[in-house]
């Protein structure tokens, strides 16, 4: 929610809004912060009021008694947390005021998102399945050595005539 005696600087409000128009500047928990419209574009007050009902059946069926107008409280919490980019403050995380650079952090956040090309999408891709890939190998050779594990200990406990430094012999000629 804006601060009643703190506005904005508009020329600071236009330059966001020429990288994206779904930017907005609001003073919040004492700072200057830069939200987003995503991703409750529209009626931001049906999206809440939805999840307030939801959360109050909730809690209903819970045998918990919260009144809806604190659900609907903590749901507009929630949206505008999501719709938070960034809060405008020095890297310690002290006040800054609202400035131009700011404008040119978005722009360069912004630049990455837009620049980036099939080639780029796919080396990332192509990463996360060979680590995917990797993590499942390790997890299979896992389940077999401990499957060997259990039969190496199976023979030797019930198997007398046939001892698992046989079997251990036999795997290694294999």
């Amino acid at each position: 929610m804006s601060h009643p005696l703190y506005t904005p600087d508009p020329a600071i409000v236009r330059a966001l809004k020429r990288i994206d128009r779904g930017l907005s500047v609001d003073w919040y928990t004492d700072r200057w912060a830069v939200f987003h419209d995503l991703p409750h574009a529209g009626n931001v007050d049906a999206s809440a009021a939805a999840l307030a009902r939801e959360t109050a059946r909730d809690f209903r069926e819970q045998g918990q008694v919260v009144p809806y107008h604190v659900c609907l409280l903590a749901a507009h919490k929630l949206i505008r947390q999501e719709q938070l980019v960034c809060v405008v403050q020095e890297s310690d995380g002290s006040f800054r005021p609202l400035d131009a650079r700011i404008v040119e952090h978005m722009r360069r956040l912004d630049w990455q998102r837009r620049n980036w090309w099939v080639s780029d999408y796919l080396r990332v891709a192509r990463a996360q399945a060979s680590e995917l890939q990797a993590q499942r190998a390790e997890a299979s050779e896992q389940v077999w050595s401990d499957l060997r594990g259990d039969i190496h200990r199976y023979v030797d406990s019930h198997h007398h005539s046939f001892p698992a430094s046989t079997l251990k012999r036999m795997e290694a000629a294999a």
